[in-house]
């Protein structure tokens, strides 16, 4: 058999005082060896990359206060929004507005119907040129009624048209649009020129 021992085979056992196992498992350390270990002193490039560090968590923070701004404005908006149809009860639709005419001459011109809180022309979002028409929003929807007296009336000229602004319905219009579309392209795919 060979010399290492089988599992069937008792062992002896040999009594080691404790104390000689734990000082040659922990051993003599020298306090040189720590000193070593450890820097006394810290270099000015781990200065640097720390102030480095500190800039960047500024700019983190000051980024995120802003995006945390930007995303309050954007919840007043949608709250703007969800209001649409109560702002648009009490906005009027003006068309056939001269071309020269002010957000200043049509608020003194609907002033007599009551107090006004918007006038919003129009413009042509390439040239800036307005587009002819506008809308006026009242405080109340009773001022409404009476910007309606005001109807066919004239303004520089020309007889304004004034009737009440409807809610726009998302959507409204495509369904037709695409029927169209539709139509067309299979009048397209029957066509034989020959």
């Amino acid at each position: 058999m060979s010399d290492s021992p089988s599992y069937g085979e008792e062992h002896e056992a040999v009594d080691v005082p404790v104390e000689e196992v734990e000082q040659k498992e922990v051993g003599e350390v020298k306090t040189d060896d720590l000193e070593e270990d450890q820097p006394s002193e810290i270099d000015q490039d781990d200065v640097e990359q720390l102030e480095a560090m500190q800039r960047k968590i500024r700019e983190m923070e000051e980024e995120a206060a802003q995006i945390k701004a930007a995303m309050a404005t954007q919840t007043e908006n949608s709250n703007t929004q969800a209001n649409s149809p109560e702002i648009d009860s009490r906005s009027v639709y003006v068309g056939c507005v001269d071309y020269s005419v002010t957000s200043e001459e049509l608020q003194t011109f609907f002033q007599s119907c009551g107090t006004v809180n918007r006038v919003t022309i129009l413009t042509d979002k390439f040239s800036g040129h307005p587009k002819g028409f506008a809308y006026v929003e009242f405080a109340s929807t009773e001022d409404v009624a009476n910007a309606m007296l005001l109807n066919e009336s004239e303004l520089r000229g020309r007889q304004l048209k004034i009737s009440p602004k409807r809610t726009n319905v998302p959507g409204f219009g495509m369904r037709r649009r695409s029927r169209r579309r539709s139509r067309r392209r299979n009048r397209r795919s029957h066509f034989q020129p020959y």
